[in-house]
């Protein structure tokens, strides 16, 4: 009997009994077609499910099939993706045009990075509906700051005062904690990132932050600040993050997000 077929793993895949006679039956041919059939099932399988194959690729780190969101107050399903794919034509580099979460001339991913209950999909340039709730792994986090703080939520989401926590008669001030994710191993120029935010509104909810275990802004793991010209590659810890998809055409440097980051856990 070929060495190939004594693989455990594979004789439990395709039920084959331990008794040596048993398997002496089937002929090295015939084992190779058992293979591609179960080979051809998954693959239908994964496109019957709707899924978008297409982010599937180049993914690291699967923490369980099918993806769920790990925040408890997100109910949209995740999509396994890749910064290649976010990025889309223009990899490594920025560019709305060429991606699949382009809108349209101007606008990509969801439609405002603070909404609390941002749609599950959009409605691409080409007419093509893509999920937005996206889980990335093998990436590292660097160039991480406090900006952009608060009183109040954003007026997509009522515009009303934060609550107040620390009982002062005033309400609280959040801040959006950000950072660039990098790939672990890449020491291409920093090239290509994507940028992550935790939002304030989020964290004046209490649906990200220091609150909670699955999205805190202080736990995370993180590289300490790179000065310019940024040429020392941060070994940084490999973690992998869930986010909603978001163009931001208001920075002086147009660029894909992940804002609001909705998740995230260490990797491998």
């Amino acid at each position: 009997m070929k060495q190939w077929y004594r693989n455990p793993r594979l004789r439990a895949i395709l039920k084959v009994d331990a008794d040596e006679s048993t398997t002496e039956e089937l002929t090295e041919p015939a084992m190779r077609t058992h293979v591609a059939s179960l080979l051809i099932l998954v693959l239908l399988m994964v496109a019957s499910s709707g899924a978008n194959t297409s982010l599937i690729v180049g993914n690291t780190g699967i923490f369980g099939w099918p993806p769920v969101s790990w925040n408890p107050n997100v109910s949209c399903p995740v999509v396994l993706g890749d910064l290649r794919t976010i990025l889309g034509s223009a990899y490594p580099n920025q560019s709305l045009m060429g991606s699949p979460y382009q809108v349209n001339a101007t606008d990509g991913g969801i439609p405002n990075k603070r909404m609390l209950r941002p749609p599950c999909s959009i409605v691409n340039i080409n007419g093509q509906t893509e999920p937005v709730l996206v889980q990335v792994s093998g990436v590292y986090l660097s160039s991480y700051q406090t900006e952009d703080c608060s009183t109040k939520f954003d007026p997509i989401n009522n515009g009303t005062s934060y609550p107040d926590i620390n009982g002062d008669g005033r309400p609280n001030t959040f801040c959006d904690s950000t950072g660039n994710l990098f790939l672990v191993g890449d020491t291409n120029s920093f090239n290509p990132r994507i940028h992550i935010e935790f939002d304030h509104d989020w964290m004046a909810a209490g649906w990200a932050g220091a609150s909670t275990t699955y999205d805190s802004n202080e736990t995370i793991p993180r590289c300490p600040p790179v000065p310019p010209p940024m040429t020392n590659f941060c070994n940084g810890t490999p973690i992998a993050v869930q986010g909603f998809v978001f163009w931001d055409n208001q920075d002086p440097s147009p660029h894909w997000e992940l804002h609001p980051l909705t998740a995230w856990k260490t990797s491998s």
